[in-house]
């Protein structure tokens, strides 16, 4: 499907669909079913996987990637995660942003109120659940 058609599939009543297979695909779903356009999505680096999609405000969307499978050691330490912003119009990156080491164990990303500002879920100190902010400067 050409550009166009496919940008104007993603301002009607359709679905995107992540597809976080070793060649990430962002497919177009309309409500009969039908994958209208596919979006190859290029990784911030390799060996990372797709692992949640969400809208970021509007002609957003946001993908959250991380390594998965990966050994954490003091030899070999977490390399951080990161956050590609799409414009839904056209399927191609708009911003992408090296997420900070995370300060709590439990970490996952949960909604965007914008398409740089995030919100995660994360455990605070004493173990209980707490929101954390990430804000792109």
């Amino acid at each position: 499907m050409a550009p166009l058609a496919c940008a104007q599939a993603l301002r009607h009543a359709n679905a995107c669909v992540l597809q976080g297979t070793s060649e990430a695909t962002l497919c177009v779903v309309s409500p009969a079913g039908h994958v209208i356009c596919k979006y190859r999505l290029k990784p911030p680096e390799p060996g990372m996987s797709p692992i949640q999609m969400a809208l970021a405000g509007v002609g957003c969307l946001f993908i959250y990637y991380t390594r998965i499978g990966v050994s954490v050691t003091s030899e070999a330490p977490a390399k951080p995660d990161y956050i590609t912003v799409l414009n839904s119009e056209t399927g191609e990156q708009a911003a992408t942003y090296r997420m900070p080491k995370a300060e709590s164990e439990f970490v996952i990303p949960a909604c965007a109120e914008s398409p740089n500002h995030f919100v995660f879920l994360g455990t605070s100190n004493d173990n209980h659940l707490e929101v954390v902010r990430y804000v792109a400067r």
